[in-house]
């Protein structure tokens, strides 16, 4: 919800609503989020960068509708997308990994100590 309220999107974000309004958008739904874009450099090299590669820029709405819909695509489209995309990421993004929890930890911890009894 946070990111509904601020003034500003984060540049992740920025670039993922610019590629939706760029694959999707008109001039109205443009109109309703540019008030919350920075138009950072990096943030418009990324989009461009994204769009020549999923090759979205310019075409027809049909023309971006083929090329999305082909779901044997989707797998090499998602890692050319982050991939593009992964440079802005405010901070290192925090993982919780499914073996660092209270209960692994005590599990692992009283496995290691009747090993070492």
């Amino acid at each position: 919800m946070e990111i509904l309220f601020s003034p500003r999107f984060s540049p992740l974000y920025e670039a993922f609503v610019k590629i939706n309004l760029l694959a999707w958008g008109d001039e109205e739904d443009l109109h309703l989020a540019r008030r919350r874009f920075t138009n950072r450099k990096s943030i418009k090299a990324a989009v461009n960068k994204v769009m020549k590669i999923l090759n979205l820029q310019g075409g027809s709405l049909e023309h971006k509708i083929d090329i999305l819909s082909r779901n044997h695509n989707w797998q090499e489209l998602a890692f050319k997308f982050s991939l593009e995309l992964k440079g802005l990421l405010e901070g290192k993004p925090k993982e919780e990994l499914s073996s660092d929890n209270e209960y692994q930890r005590n599990v692992t911890s009283l496995a290691f100590k009747g090993k070492n009894s």
